[in-house]
């Protein structure tokens, strides 16, 4: 995962999977179990034990009848924000 403010002059964060809690995934479309998402801010905060998160706006399924495009899931990023646990975070994937 990435999370730059600067790239080549462009701000630039990474594309994620998030493992979606077993109680939770039912809640969403998902691809077994994953959800996407692009990391916009890591943060601490400082309780105790500390929490770290990730601020994500998500990806959804561009298509509801055709999910997949050659095998890959076929996504858009919306307008929908969560901090999410970083320990959730799958591993980094490349969407373009």
């Amino acid at each position: 995962m990435r999370a730059t403010n600067r790239y080549h002059n462009k701000v630039w964060f990474s594309d994620i999977a998030i493992s979606m809690d077993s109680e939770e995934s039912n809640d969403y479309i998902s691809d077994k179990g994953l959800c996407y998402g692009q990391a916009l801010l890591l943060a601490e905060v400082l309780t105790d034990p500390p929490l770290n998160l990730a601020l994500i706006q998500w990806y959804d399924f561009k298509s509801k009848r055709n999910a997949y495009l050659y095998g890959c899931p076929h996504l858009k990023l919306i307008e929908l924000y969560n901090f999410v646990a970083i320990e959730s975070i799958r591993w980094s994937f490349d969407l373009f």
